[in-house]
């Protein structure tokens, strides 16, 4: 059986998620690319930020095994219907943990063997999390139903409409404290502080994470960043297609 050591999966499996393949497009892309074909514009922009998007994973995939994370070792074809799971589920609906646990449902059935949190260790480790986060200035309220919908409609509702990450971003964080919520700006050595005190708190539940140095730490995020620049840029793109 494949063996993930303690409780590293939940970790591990988004960086694993970040190499899904875009093999065939890949190749289509560089047909285009070689015989010239004329009149194409956007959709070659397209293709072409896909293929930036596959070397931006492969790097990423390559920098954490060179940290010596040891990621889940899945076959092409596994990766390929773990992401063709979570397309069908968002497309359906589905909520976050729903997706994650056709996820975990998935990663048994490959022979990766998982470690099991009760309902009482997540809440507790979220409730310890939240405290942490209050220590620095940050104040959460409950949502309701109506309230997520309401996020959720602005956000999309402003995306149709053209209008950047950033701007997206900005208009949540004020919907969010309308309704009461409180998030500060923080120094980068408050930030690095938080990453810290919640990796120790999810030692003392036995949640073993990879032993990275913060400049390690340091190039994965900006390596996520670029990947989620260039899945912004994705997105842009199709809506002029």
């Amino acid at each position: 059986m494949k063996k993930l050591n303690t409780k590293k999966w939940t970790g591990i499996l988004i960086v694993s998620m970040l190499v899904a393949t875009l093999g065939t497009t890949v190749v289509a892309a560089q047909i285009i690319e070689d015989t010239g074909y004329p009149g194409l514009g956007v959709r070659l922009q397209f293709l072409r930020k896909l293929r930036e998007l596959k070397h931006a994973r492969e790097e990423l995939k390559q920098m954490v095994e060179d940290f010596g994370v040891d990621l889940p070792d899945l076959s092409r074809g596994e990766k390929r219907q773990i992401a063709i799971t979570v397309q069908y589920f968002r497309m359906q609906g589905a909520s976050r943990e729903e997706i994650r646990d056709e996820i975990k449902i998935l990663l048994i059935e490959f022979g990766v063997d998982l470690p099991d949190l009760s309902e009482t260790e997540k809440e507790q480790i979220k409730a310890e999390i939240i405290s942490l986060l209050e220590g620095y200035g940050f104040v959460f309220v409950e949502l309701t139903e109506e309230q997520k919908g309401e996020i959720k409609n602005t956000a999309r509702e402003m995306f149709r409409d053209g209008a950047s990450r950033e701007e997206i971003r900005d208009e949540v964080k004020n919907v969010l404290e309308r309704y009461g919520f409180d998030i500060p700006e923080l120094t980068e050595e408050q930030k690095g502080e938080i990453r810290e005190e919640i990796r120790t708190i999810l030692l003392d539940h036995d949640i073993e994470l990879p032993d990275l140095t913060e400049e390690q730490q340091e190039q994965i995020r900006n390596k996520r960043e670029e990947i989620r620049e260039i899945r912004w840029e994705l997105l842009d793109l199709l809506r002029q297609l």
